[in-house]
């Protein structure tokens, strides 16, 4: 048997439907591969479109494949406020597969509770902005939308995938690369994934998020029909 550790997708379910399931298998698919496993079987698309049908039609439902079985979970949505964020000591450990071995991410995300916000947004080692812990992150710097880069080892975002499409279809540009954390500074910025959507921060280390009408529209067209 692999050593390697189990992945995991995390689905939003909506009117009984997965809307974004192809973007989930296949980036379940890839990860498998990456780290030496099997990838999953084709029975596991069909096996989570009943559980959604079966459902509740408003949820979240959650795959672990480990190479041989995938084992289903699942739980209410979360409440759709905005997110405090806060600047955290723990480095991003470099996530390219969405795996259980998520140690990091945890204490980041005690630590940002701690200090009574939502969510930690990790650096890396060198101090270039990476991601949340349950999130990808963007942010808007005049008419474009920018990015931590694929290269600082974030997880390939199902929800960041579709924020690009959404904004390639307004003709918004976008830049990915190495920002430090003064990159944000005073800029709005959006939390992402394939839960929520795109969420607006609500305030970053204590100081007000404001709101950007491009992300606003962004998010009203985020979830395709099924």
């Amino acid at each position: 048997m692999s050593d390697a550790p189990a992945l995991f997708e995390t689905m939003r379910v909506r009117q009984g439907l997965l809307p974004l399931l192809d973007r989930h298998v296949r980036r379940l698919t890839r990860g498998s591969r990456a780290v030496g496993i099997a990838p999953p079987l084709a029975a596991l698309a069909e096996d989570a479109v009943a559980r959604a049908g079966t459902g509740s039609p408003e949820g979240v439902l959650r795959v672990v494949w480990d190479g041989q079985a995938a084992t289903w979970s699942e739980r209410p949505l979360p409440a759709d406020t905005r997110l405090r964020v806060v600047t955290v000591a723990e480095p991003h450990p470099g996530y390219p597969v969405k795996s259980v071995s998520r140690e990091p991410f945890e204490r980041a995300l005690a630590e940002a509770q701690t200090r009574g916000a939502d969510e930690p947004l990790l650096l890396t080692g060198a101090g270039r902005v990476a991601e949340a812990a349950r999130f990808a992150v963007a942010w808007l710097d005049g008419a474009a939308v920018r990015l931590p880069d694929l290269e600082l080892g974030v997880l390939p975002s199902v929800g960041i995938a579709r924020l690009l499409e959404l904004a390639a279809a307004r003709g918004v540009p976008v830049m990915s690369g190495q920002f430090r954390r003064r990159a944000l500074e005073g800029r709005p910025l959006v939390l992402v994934n394939a839960v929520r959507g795109i969420v607006p921060a609500a305030t970053l280390d204590g100081v007000q998020v404001p709101v950007a009408e491009l992300f606003t529209g962004l998010a009203a067209a985020f979830w395709p029909a099924a």
